[in-house]
């Protein structure tokens, strides 16, 4: 009889696990959201806060927040897409949420969302989310790039701000000079990273929109590639380059072993923290530019799966959490920028103080309102980014000229659309 009650408990169990599985609705019939971040954990205060606000404001609705490790974003974002138990709002980045939409795992946010919505984002994010007349996720923060330099070895070269590059190929002349003057690089680029290339040869307007697909293959093109193989070739820049990216590059930046680091605004206070004396020499400008004399940035965003059982309600909530109000106040808590036009107004990005800190709020607020309007998502993004990389590569090592090595990724990219 004991053995008969237990089975029969464990079966009643199993039933009200079974059937509980899958209906996100709480007590009294509310909904309830299932919210991932990626690795934000350390900002539970203010997370916490505006969920508790949102909850306040619409009783109805209670949000359950899971903040899981940046390096398992994609994997277990992937697997619970593929599953029937899937989240309702996701933090990603637009790559990742590219291939998703591409395969159309995500919902299209303008069948939920009202123009006015949208039109409260600067217009750049809103393309960078999407892919042909989709808009597949909502701006979160973003980050963008400036120039940090090394003022005590920059002297010690004879060298001062004014001989500072301004643009990538400014970068041969003063490349050179360091080099001569010194015994370190001016800087470790990271173009073989991340489709770092394509966002170069966006800045000179030189990808061309055809329905066979992007053609990146032209003379200005063939020119920046010619570029950094005379960096290369002639010991301008570090030989780790084609193989290693962003985090040795800064770490050498930190060990004094570089000038000049290309990196997010976000990175200075690992600079502060991890090299007091680089920090005490820094200095800082903007990014590198191209002949459209416009900045390019990076971003996190939110996308609400096609298989949410909520869609309407997580937009809801991604629009609460993206406004202008609640970023401004991230802003302020993390080295980043809202997305949010009328957050980025705001005066804590207009500081004329020399501090660091608020030199590099100025300075990125104003290129956010001048950045370049994004590489538009294409099928297999993920593999336009491979080829890319390796022709870079292929350049660099001197192993086919130019020209051809940009023909050849142009007849094996249009080969797979």
């Amino acid at each position: 009889m004991k053995k008969i009650s237990s089975i029969l408990y464990v079966s009643l169990i199993l039933i009200l696990f079974l059937t509980g599985c899958g209906v996100n609705k709480g007590a009294k019939g509310t909904i309830e959201l299932e919210f991932w971040t990626l690795q934000l954990d350390s900002f539970r205060p203010y997370i916490t806060n505006v969920i508790s606000q949102y909850e306040k404001e619409n009783p109805d609705i209670k949000i359950k927040w899971v903040d899981i490790p940046f390096s398992e974003g994609e994997k277990r974002t992937l697997a619970s897409v593929m599953s029937n138990n899937t989240p309702d709002l996701v933090n990603l980045n637009p790559d990742f949420s590219a291939t998703l939409a591409t395969r159309k795992a995500l919902v299209d946010i303008k069948t939920l969302a009202q123009p006015e919505d949208l039109e409260k984002y600067i217009p750049q994010t809103i393309d960078n989310l999407s892919y042909g007349e989709v808009v597949f996720g909502i701006p979160w923060y973003l980050t963008t790039s400036v120039t940090y330099y090394n003022k005590k070895i920059l002297n010690a070269a004879n060298l001062t701000e004014k001989d500072l590059p301004q643009n990538y190929f400014d970068l041969k002349h003063f490349a050179e000079k360091i080099r001569q003057n010194s015994n370190v690089y001016a800087l470790m680029p990271t173009v073989c990273e991340g489709g770092n290339m394509l966002k170069i040869f966006n800045k000179y307007n030189s990808l061309i929109y055809k329905p066979e697909g992007l053609d990146f293959n032209n003379a200005e093109n063939i020119k920046i590639l010619e570029l950094y193989k005379y960096l290369y070739q002639n010991d301008l820049i570090p030989k780790e380059s084609i193989t290693q990216g962003h985090r040795e590059a800064l770490e050498q930046f930190m060990s004094s072993q570089s000038v000049i680091l290309i990196s997010g605004t976000n990175f200075l206070n690992s600079i502060k923290e991890n090299s007091p004396e680089v920090y005490s020499n820094l200095g800082i400008y903007e990014q590198l530019k191209g002949n459209n004399g416009k900045s390019d940035f990076s971003m996190m965003n939110l996308i609400i799966p096609i298989k949410s059982k909520h869609p309407k309600e997580a937009l809801k909530f991604a629009l609460f959490l993206t406004n202008a109000k609640n970023q401004l106040e991230f802003a302020k808590l993390a080295p980043v920028f809202p997305s949010q036009k009328e957050a980025l107004k705001d005066e804590y990005f207009s500081s004329n103080s020399d501090s660091l800190d608020k030199q590099i709020r100025r300075i990125g607020a104003q290129q956010l309102n001048h950045s370049v309007a994004p590489i538009k998502i294409q099928q297999n993004h993920a593999l336009l980014n491979e080829i890319i990389n390796r022709t870079v590569q292929q350049v660099l090592l001197n192993q086919t000229p130019a020209s051809k090595a940009l023909a050849d990724a142009q007849k094996e990219w249009l080969g797979l659309q």
